[in-house]
């Protein structure tokens, strides 16, 4: 009997086969006025989708399936997403679409919207369901992945949410990337999402993919510990939402790699990967200048702003958060990340003006 009953429990789970990524999934907010792409996997022949007005049929092929979503304009009320392979059916509750940004970095992206001085006021006043944060759970990969290891899920902004919803299980969510969110929608009044990749003491070339390694001029840096092994982070935690379409990109790091000479290389280098990747050349980068810091002699800081400014100034789509009124010599971790992220919004509300026009 034992037996009999094992056998159809496993055909159950086999006949559920239908998977999808896990940013896919309720409570997300997808990217406005841009083709949308919905995957995942089946061992079924087909799969259907149907979201907003919308029904979309596509092939298995090995396994793997891809539907793409005609561009939509923003939606502030809940929408369901129906996804079927004929056996297994998933709704998606809660969606809805606005402006998303995918945001990566090290320990000042990462850093918990609780521990930031000037976010602790904001927080008791977060509660706003027209803003969605999630981040994926820090893990290293030897090669590209398709699939998240771990992921917090897509929450509403809330006290409680906003202190769960971080890189680890039950930490806060990014300081940065909240306060970022939260000035972007009170100027746009269009939901804003925020999905976040960040670790700390990481260097750039954890985030940058093998190939692009290649093209540096110089050797990549390399710092101790697993996750900075080049491009294991890239591979982990960036590369699995690359089909994930979004209006941008924030870039909060520099601390690790602040000795470089030929930072402004490496940083351009990622930004057209990322472009290249997201299949979109023209998508917005908004960097973060690295706050003022007392890194000892052997650094020169104003040299490495420069650094980051000429790629903002090099390119109209790449623009930066300056920040080097605002920080603490003695702490590497600034405290005031919601001036941070208001810096952030007027340069992407405005950006985003341009889109429209």
């Amino acid at each position: 009997m034992k037996l009999i009953i094992l056998f159809l429990n496993l055909t159950v789970i086999m006949a559920q086969a239908l998977e999808l990524p896990l940013m896919i999934s309720d409570n997300m907010i997808l990217q406005r006025d841009k083709p949308v792409r919905i995957w995942g996997w089946s061992s079924e022949k087909k799969v259907t989708v149907k979201f907003n007005g919308q029904t979309v049929d596509t092939d298995v092929t090995d396994g793997k399936w891809m539907v793409n979503l005609k561009p939509m304009q923003h939606h502030s009320k809940p929408l369901v997403m129906d996804i079927t392979d004929g056996k297994d059916t998933k709704a998606l509750q809660n969606i809805l679409i606005g402006d998303v940004f995918f945001c990566a970095g090290q320990s000042n992206m990462e850093m918990r919207v609780t521990h930031s001085n000037d976010c602790k006021e904001i927080v008791k006043t977060s509660q706003n369901a027209q803003i969605r944060v999630c981040s994926s759970i820090i893990t290293t990969a030897k090669t590209p992945q398709l699939k998240l290891k771990g992921f917090s899920g897509w929450h509403e902004a809330s006290p409680a949410s906003l202190a769960v919803s971080g890189v680890l299980p039950k930490r806060g969510f990014s300081g940065t990337a909240y306060s970022f969110a939260r000035a972007l929608h009170e100027q746009t009044n269009i939901p804003v999402g925020v999905m976040v990749s960040a670790w700390g003491g990481t260097t750039i070339e954890a985030f940058t993919d093998k190939e692009t390694l290649a093209k540096y001029t110089n050797r990549p840096t390399i710092l101790r510990g697993a996750k900075n092994v080049p491009s294991e982070v890239y591979n982990a935690l960036v590369h699995p939402f690359t089909n994930f379409e979004v209006a941008g990109f924030v870039w909060y790091q520099g601390e690790s790699n602040v000795s470089n000479t030929d930072y402004d290389h490496k940083v351009t280098l990622l930004r057209d990967r990322w472009r290249t990747l997201w299949n979109d050349n023209k998508k917005p980068f908004y960097m973060v200048q690295i706050c003022p810091f007392n890194y000892g002699k052997k650094v020169n800081i104003e040299a490495f702003w420069k650094q980051q400014i000429a790629v903002a100034e090099s390119d109209p789509l790449t623009h930066i958060a300056r920040t080097e009124d605002i920080g603490n010599l003695k702490d590497i971790h600034p405290h005031n990340k919601k001036e941070v992220g208001s810096r952030l919004a007027a340069l992407a509300a405005k950006q985003l003006k341009k889109i429209k026009k």
